[in-house]
């Protein structure tokens, strides 16, 4: 007996897969969450990057003291360009001539940072003796022309380009007298905080 090489087969009842009105609902579900959580990203992302900037900017300052109260010398750390924070700094020994300023080359160079990342990033300062450079001396001061106040301060804010101070990321390093350090959280213009212009 020879059989049909190609049998019939009946077709299921149902199949699988979704339909186009199931894809459109699932597509704009999507777009509504992401129009939430992208928002939330990048003003989670600027945070960090203050974060991150402030930390640096911290560490080298405790690093210059460090080393001036260590061997007993002037150490400078001094911007890489004009009024610009932001443009990196460097780490200097203040000995040829010891003038409160990083003369290369003929300075000990301690250290050479690379520019902060972030176009919107801004660092400022309320400090006018700290505009150029700051100055640790052999004792771990900061060398000072004007009186030391509880708000010397070094500030690095994001201010999201949106125009509303309520969601600025800042931070800052508060200078004491004996020349330690503190750093404080200032979003959104908490603790007295202010973004830079």
């Amino acid at each position: 007996m020879i059989g049909n090489p190609h049998p019939r087969r009946s077709m299921p009842s149902f199949v699988y897969g979704f339909t186009l009105v199931e894809l459109l609902i699932t597509i704009a579900i999507v777009a509504i969450l992401l129009g939430y959580g992208v928002p939330s990203l990048s003003g989670f992302i600027a945070d960090q990057r203050v974060r991150t900037a402030v930390a640096d900017i911290y560490h080298d300052l405790i690093f210059a003291r460090a080393d001036a109260l260590g061997n007993t010398r002037q150490v400078i750390i001094e911007q890489r360009i004009a009024n610009d924070w932001k443009e990196g700094w460097t780490i200097c020994v203040d000995n040829t001539p010891r003038n409160g300023q990083c003369d290369l080359p003929a300075e000990e160079i301690l250290k050479i940072t690379q520019p902060l990342p972030g176009e919107r990033l801004r660092v400022c300062t309320n400090v006018a003796d700290f505009a150029q450079r700051i100055v640790f001396r052999p004792d771990g001061r900061i060398v000072r022309n004007t009186p030391v106040t509880d708000l010397d301060q070094i500030t690095v804010s994001d201010d999201l380009g949106d125009g509303d101070t309520s969601n600025d990321k800042i931070r800052s390093i508060f200078f004491g007298a004996s020349g330690r350090m503190t750093t404080m959280d200032q979003n959104g213009g908490a603790n007295g905080g202010a973004a830079c212009p």
